[in-house]
Formats: structure tokens, sequence, C-alpha cells
């Protein structure tokens, strides 16, 4: 049997809105996503998917019920154990990339890795090589202001690729790309998934979801249905 690698149990998520009131992101939900799975989550805006993301990769711990991931359970509000599961499991490919604005395309890729312990020149030699990759190194010192869209999506690409995850968390990871960009990450999510990673991916990029194994429905908070 396949190991499970992430498990919502009853998981709900409450937000206190500006006018005081409670407002459930997410509201008793429960699923398994098996160990080299590619999970789709669709639905519309507001419909809890980025909610369900930030709880799965362990950077929103104020939740409700159970999670664990790898069998391992997640203890809510436990700052500390996210930022370790974080460091040690997930990579991320957000829709605004999220770069260090103040870092070049080169150092972007290679903080992580000096986070994770790697030695400077063994980080830089690997940040350089992923550059080349992604045919960005004559880009590799400009900062992120100073890129494209789709430049700035292949840095976050080569930056979740340096840290090899076991699970990769994609929010609308093509909302804002041209078609050719769009299919870089196609394409990169595709290899990641035949490499036997596991992939929670958000979107409304339909050709995209149908690369995925299942596709689960968010409406309000509420998994609604799960099937291809």
């Amino acid at each position: 049997m396949t190991p499970t690698a992430v498990e919502f149990r009853h998981v709900s998520r409450i937000f206190t809105s500006l006018s005081g009131d409670a407002v459930r992101a997410l509201d008793g939900v429960s699923f398994k996503v098996a160990q080299g799975e590619f999970i789709a989550l669709s639905g519309p805006s507001g419909s809890g998917k980025s909610t369900l993301m930030a709880i799965a990769g362990a950077i929103d711990s104020g939740f409700e019920g159970s999670v664990s991931l790898f069998g391992a359970e997640v203890r809510p509000g436990d700052i500390r154990q996210g930022l370790k599961l974080r460091r040690h499991y997930m990579g991320f490919i957000f829709q605004n990339y999220r770069l260090v604005e103040t870092l070049t395309a080169l150092k972007n890729i290679q903080r992580p890795l000096l986070f994770r312990g790697y030695g400077f020149h063994q980080s830089n030699k690997l940040a350089r090589e992923l550059l080349e990759k992604f045919g960005l190194s004559e880009v590799q010192n400009h900062r992120p202001s100073e890129l494209s869209g789709g430049q700035q999506q292949r840095v976050a690409i080569a930056r979740t690729l340096a840290l090899d995850p076991e699970i990769i968390i994609a929010d609308e990871p093509t909302a804002a790309l041209d078609k050719a960009n769009a299919g870089i990450v196609h394409q990169f999510l595709s290899d990641q998934s035949r490499a036997g990673k596991t992939i929670i991916l958000g979107t409304h990029d339909q050709d995209l979801a149908r690369k995925a194994d299942r596709v689960l429905t968010l409406r309000n908070g509420h998994l609604k249905a799960a099937g291809l």
C-alpha cells in the first residue's frame, strides 16, 4: 500500500472579519493524498483553496482538527515545527513568485540551500546549474524587479527544485503567465509527478488540472467532489 503523504481529518479554519464576524475558510475538510500523488484543487476564488494549501504546507498552523504529514501529527500553533517541516519537506510555487526583492536571481536560489546547511561554494554551483537549466544564466545577477514575470516564475521554480522537496505546493502558478511560460510550469509539474513527488496544486487552469491524478473541488470551504 502506498504511504500517505498528507491527511486532513475534519479540518476547519476560522478567520475574524474586520466587522468581527467569524468566517469559515475551511469547514470540516477530510481527505488523504498518497505519497507521489498529484492532486489539483478546483473551485472559485474564495472557496478555500489557498487556505487548504497553506495548512498542507505548514504555513498556517491556526487550524482546528487534525493534519498529518508522512504520518507525523502537525501541532496547531507550533511555529517551530512548521518551520522545520517546510525546510525538510516542502517546496512552494506561488502566483506572485515570492522572491526576495533585494537579492539577485542567483542568490534567491542559493539562499534556501544555505539555510539547509549547504556550503557557500556547493550552493553557488547548484544555483548556477539550475539557472542554466531554466535558461536564466544571463540574468543571474538581476534582481526580481529587473526580470519579467516569466523569468521570475522560472527563478521560483529553480529555487523549489534546488531543495528537492517531497511535497510541492503550487498556488495558481500559471495565472500571471503567458502561454509559453505557463507551458514551462506545466512541464515542470509533470516531470516532478513522474519523479514521484507529491503535488498539491490550486488552479483555474483546466489544462494544468487535467495533468493531475485527481481533482478535488472546494466550495465555500467544503470539499464537494473528488475525481478525475
